[in-house]
């Protein structure tokens, strides 16, 4: 029986490396030669300003992905497309839910966030719903950042974080 078992994990790993071996030289090469390529010219500062800055912009529509509590546990909407947040000029935001419409404002300074008051409509919800969950930990935004298309808003006293994809 012990023969067997040898012989199974002989050819699996047999398989493996017929498989898998390739591909990993393969990236094994281009790591190397990624690493004596010359490193590209540095940008000086007027090419730097130069690019467009509007990708780093809070304002505009981003898409709730979802969040992750104190507790290391995500929450997930099962379409995030039905929560979407809009911060307009001037302080004013709004956002749908998986049933309601939230609207309220904001306030920032460098990377410091503060959201609310907010209001919601109240319309009866059918089933579960993320919509309390998505309103309390917006309105307990306290730092954000923007990395290209994604927005990452923190929440007070590392309680959690929500992260959002801007919409094209």
């Amino acid at each position: 029986m012990q023969k067997i078992y040898i012989k199974i994990g002989f050819l699996i790993t047999l398989v493996f490396v017929i498989i898998f071996a390739p591909r990993i030289i393969r990236e094994q090469k281009i790591i190397e030669e990624t690493m004596t390529q010359p490193a590209d010219e540095e940008l000086s500062v007027e090419q730097t300003i130069s690019e467009p800055l509007e990708n780093f912009s809070l304002e505009g529509s981003w898409v709730w992905i979802g969040s992750v509590d104190s507790k290391d546990e995500a929450i997930l909407p099962d379409d995030p497309y039905q929560f979407e947040l809009t911060f307009e000029t001037q302080g004013k935001l709004n956002s749908t839910t998986d049933c309601n419409a939230i609207s309220g404002s904001y306030i920032t300074n460098e990377e410091s966030i503060s959201i609310g008051p907010l209001a919601s409509t109240k319309m009866a919800c059918e089933g579960t719903t993320l919509e309390a969950i998505y309103a309390n930990q917006l309105a307990s935004a306290s730092t954000y950042a923007i990395d290209g298309s994604v927005l990452r808003i923190d929440m007070i006293k590392g309680t959690g974080i929500m992260t959002f994809n801007r919409k094209q």
